[in-house]
């Protein structure tokens, strides 16, 4: 049990209090309930850290309190958040579990004194604390290094290390949900997920199709050397994705004069439509065709490659998503992180509720 004492993890963690009762959800989750199960808490919640949850192992509805002491136990704290569980709960709860740090007097008359309250609203009480947690702890290794500093850097601790922010944000976090947004696509490209790199290398495969939609051209060569310039280019991977910020210049830059002509062109089309008169025969319409064609071809050449935000999303090194409570802030960031790690990548969520203060954050980060 190397660190694994209410001493180093009064230590390692810089709101002990706030962060036993994590530890004591995740344990309650892990014990009682199974993965499908979501615990609803707020704010001071009425007695009990959640609302009572149904326990199919159990059979019963089940809730819990944690109480983390720095000194001596306070029995009246725990009488209180009892009280006012009973008050609120008596018919809908049937467990009552207390998770404390430090070991209770069975006997004492405070402790049957509680015992005796919830037993006469139909409430069993059960008590977990001390010693009995940290033995349930030595059976996870993601938990050992969270909250009490003892880690080994493996792929599995990043798996495990993410799965507590994962459970941790409870139903603001659902792993069946994959709806992709437009700002999941640019995360994915921020973080260069296969992807996004797949995005990428499609935008040369729509240009070829955008060419062979024209109407024919005056000079259907073009059309092929444009095409056989596209197929040249060298698909991006995550490891160069950097290359693609250079294929607007080089098509650019090897159709230059062509593209000069083609502006030329447009322009006396433009002028010979206006000394047209007569209307039939359908002559204004081939020449506004072929205006129109050109107009489109100068676009896709001009447009071919990388965005601005996409060059931005592609080169910067720090992203900032901001938006309203609820939008989905921490679905995009733990869907993001999951697919990362699933697929052999290294990435870790950081919750900002997680640190008492910003810079305890910032020192993890090592800025």
């Amino acid at each position: 049990m190397k660190n694994i004492t209410w001493d180093n993890f009064k230590a390692v963690q810089k709101n002990p209090r706030y962060s036993f009762e994590q530890l004591c959800r995740i344990l309650f989750k892990r014990k009682f309930l199974n993965e499908t199960s979501v615990l609803t808490s707020s704010p001071n919640h009425p007695g009990v850290e959640t609302a009572p949850v149904f326990s199919q192992e159990l059979g019963k509805n089940i809730a819990f309190q944690s109480k983390f002491f720095q000194d001596r136990v306070d029995y009246r704290q725990i009488q209180e958040s009892v009280q006012t569980t009973i008050d609120n709960y008596t018919g809908s709860l049937d467990i009552f579990y207390l998770y404390c740090n430090k070991d209770l007097s069975l006997n004492s008359k405070k402790v049957q004194k509680i015992k005796s309250d919830l037993k006469n609203s139909n409430i069993d009480f059960k008590i977990i604390s001390n010693d009995e947690i940290l033995s349930e702890i030595i059976n996870y290794n993601d938990l050992q290094s969270f909250f009490f500093g003892n880690h080994t850097i493996t792929k599995d601790w990043f798996k495990e290390y993410n799965q507590l922010s994962f459970d941790s944000l409870g139903n603001r976090y659902n792993p069946t949900f994959n709806v992709i947004t437009r700002t999941d696509e640019k995360i994915q490209l921020f973080v260069k997920e296969q992807s996004a790199i797949d995005r990428i290398n499609t935008k040369k495969l729509n240009l070829i199709k955008n060419l062979d939609s024209l109407y024919p051209l005056e000079d259907n060569d073009l059309i092929y050397e444009i095409k056989t310039f596209v197929n040249s280019i060298e698909d991006v991977t995550v490891e160069k994705i950097e290359t693609c910020l250079k294929w607007n210049s080089k098509i650019n830059m090897e159709f230059k004069n062509e593209i000069k002509n083609l502006i030329v062109t447009k322009d006396e089309l433009k002028a010979e439509l206006e000394t047209i008169t007569e209307l039939s025969g359908g002559q204004p319409n081939k020449i506004f065709n072929k205006i129109n064609n050109i107009d489109r071809l100068l676009e896709w050449l001009d447009s071919f490659g990388c965005s601005e935000d996409e060059a931005a999303l592609i080169e910067n090194k720090i992203l900032i998503i901001t938006g309203e409570a609820g939008m989905g802030k921490s679905q995009l960031f733990a869907t993001t992180v999951r697919n990362i790690v699933d697929n052999g990548g290294y990435a870790l969520l950081l919750l900002g509720h997680h640190y008492k203060l910003w810079k305890d954050l910032i020192l993890v980060l090592d800025f």
